[in-house]
């Protein structure tokens, strides 16, 4: 990898801004790519954005990629951090193991991990150094759930949600994206009698036939029917106010939308569960389950120190192996012009002292390759890199138009 290695531009769901969707539609992804591919700086990438992250995972990093990307999110988020070479790498590991997630130890989001890493190869944005970290990642998510009994935990956005929901609620799930649809399910699973409500008509009435409940049309007044009402849907402004369910039996509102889709007023009117409540609550709750996650972490530092260290290992071996490859060219060349003037019988005496001579030379500078901690962040080693493989190009070049010249 070059200097910097990886980037990462991390937004958290309370960060997010315009870009907040609770459910990330396919369209969004294209958008985000579309912008990606006008950089032909950015040779790799992977974009994980899920109900409450938005993530950009970029190859080679660069403080010019980063105001590239700075120009597509202002507005759109309140802010992002920056993320770069093994920090990067380290991140990753923890959001695919559960624990950089407001729900610790979420099981969604390996899935999640893996469906970014696919739809960037199919975009052909997954090369050689995402491949490697997002196929670690998964690994690393994969082992601590059944080490440390992660994959038992059914936790998640949805699962904290349903907690708040009594078996003889009559319930209106309000969006039929991939949140409302896993609510759903779990409402289904748990044998609980719910509708659905969702913007567009026909995807509404779809799950609702899937599932074998009622659909109720996208209507403000109809939902006043019901007494508990969960909303996974996207909004410009609130779906509910005050006034709309003054004579109505709504006691209890869950909103997982961030910004809020229901005016906070209403809270002196029903029960209301909003993200930042749900927050708080899950934070509580994560209090019980840190011991579990101090395991956890403990794994994926192993994993993560395990994987840079092979990471630097390999790279280092690259780097030597070219050195090797450039004084062996010099070499043969030198040897090459000595054979025409130095008698035959020389000339094994002398290539046995040039190449002890360029061995006592390369000797310190490769031993110190090896005692280097972090290869890639290194700009000296960087820019001597990028000199040995242009010196190596430059030679196959010349090496070709001999050829072709004979």
């Amino acid at each position: 990898m070059e200097k910097g290695g990886i980037f990462l531009i991390k937004v958290s769901y309370s960060d997010l801004g315009s870009m907040f969707f609770s459910t990330v539609k396919p369209i969004q992804l294209e958008e985000v790519y579309d912008y990606i591919s006008k950089n032909e700086n950015i040779q790799e990438a992977v974009v994980l954005w899920t109900c409450n992250r938005f993530e950009i995972y970029f190859y080679p990093g660069s403080y010019d990629s980063v105001q590239f990307f700075d120009e597509f999110l202002k507005g759109k988020v309140y802010k992002y951090s920056v993320i770069h070479g093994e920090d990067a790498i380290r991140h990753l590991f923890l959001v695919s193991a559960g624990l950089d997630s407001m729900v610790l130890g979420e099981n969604e989001i390996l899935g999640q991990v893996k469906e970014a890493w696919m739809i960037s190869q199919k975009k052909g944005y997954s090369g050689t150094n995402m491949n490697q970290v997002f196929r670690k990642a998964i690994e690393v998510g994969k082992k601590v759930r059944t080490l440390h009994g992660f994959n038992k935990i059914k936790r998640s956005v949805a699962s904290e949600a349903i907690e708040f929901i009594d078996s003889k609620e009559e319930i209106l799930i309000i969006g039929a994206g991939k949140l409302g649809t896993q609510i759903a399910k779990m409402l289904k699973e748990k044998g609980l009698n719910f509708s659905i409500s969702n913007r567009t008509e026909i995807k509404g009435k779809n799950l609702a036939k899937e599932l074998n409940v009622d659909f109720v049309d996208f209507d403000v007044k109809k939902w006043a029917n019901f007494h508990t009402i969960i909303i996974a849907a996207s909004s410009n402004g609130y779906l509910i106010k005050k006034e709309d369910i003054v004579k109505g039996k709504v006691q209890k509102i869950i909103d997982l939308s961030f910004p809020p889709s229901v005016d906070p007023e209403l809270s002196n009117k029903v029960e209301l569960v909003n993200m930042e409540r749900l927050s708080s609550i899950s934070e509580i709750n994560n209090k019980r389950r840190e011991a579990l996650a101090r395991e956890a972490l403990k794994t994926v530092e192993e994993e993560y120190l395990k994987f840079i260290t092979n990471l630097n290992e390999r790279e280092k071996q690259k780097i030597i192996k070219k050195f090797v490859t450039y004084t062996d060219n010099i070499l043969n060349e030198e040897l090459e012009i000595f054979s025409k003037e130095i008698p035959r019988e020389y000339m094994l005496e002398v290539e046995m002292g040039i190449k002890a001579t360029r061995n006592k030379i390369l000797g310190p500078l490769i031993q110190a390759l090896k005692n280097t901690a972090d290869i890639k962040s290194s700009s000296l080693l960087s820019e001597l890199e990028r000199v040995l493989d242009e010196q190596l190009s430059k030679s196959k070049v010349e090496k070709v138009k001999e050829v072709k010249g004979n």
